[in-house]
């Protein structure tokens, strides 16, 4: 992937995004560094330079953060409650 990219040329009262997918070598904290060129009101070129810490998980890490229920679990829930329900049903129809 390119190391510089070019959003484009933008007028003062507007903004513009850009989606990147970046892929680290490693999982910790990794020190994401932006440089933004631009000119100020008086036609002067600046540039602003941020440093972003991301944290990049490990396969394992991300599988833990994001653990979901499995669908099962949810199945039997329903038929637990349908079979509950037709049951008290028909206790209270006697």
């Amino acid at each position: 992937s390119p190391k510089d990219i070019y959003i484009g040329t933008l007028d003062s009262d507007k903004y513009d995004t850009i989606d990147l997918d970046l892929k680290p070598s490693k999982a910790g904290m990794i020190p994401l560094k932006v440089h933004v060129y631009y000119k100020d009101q008086y036609n002067n070129e600046q540039v602003l330079e941020e440093i972003f810490p991301i944290k990049v998980m490990s396969a394992k890490e991300y599988a833990i953060a994001h653990k979901t229920t499995p669908t099962w679990v949810y199945a039997i829930l329903v038929l637990t409650l349908l079979l509950g329900y037709y049951f008290f049903k028909k206790r209270h129809r006697r």
